[in-house]
């Protein structure tokens, strides 16, 4: 009887463990979508970063450009 017993508290010992892993699991995939948008909004700021950084530098240049001109005379 008492092997019983005991082998009733490892079978739900058992039991409790898978939901605890399944559990995890779960976090694991939660976490694993969260560092993948992470990573596609980082990529679209770098590149809007890049695209307005460029407008600006072509608009400095434009001005450079017309300033020098008025004063090369």
């Amino acid at each position: 009887m008492g092997m019983q017993a005991t082998l009733g508290k490892l079978t739900e010992a058992v039991d409790a463990l898978k939901g605890q892993v399944k559990g995890h699991g779960e976090k694991l995939e939660q976490i694993g979508k969260e560092i993948h948008t992470a990573k596609v909004i980082l990529s679209m700021c770098g590149g809007a970063i890049i695209v307005v950084g460029g407008i600006i530098s072509l608009l400095i240049k434009a001005g450079l450009d017309y300033y020098v001109r008025l004063h090369a005379k």
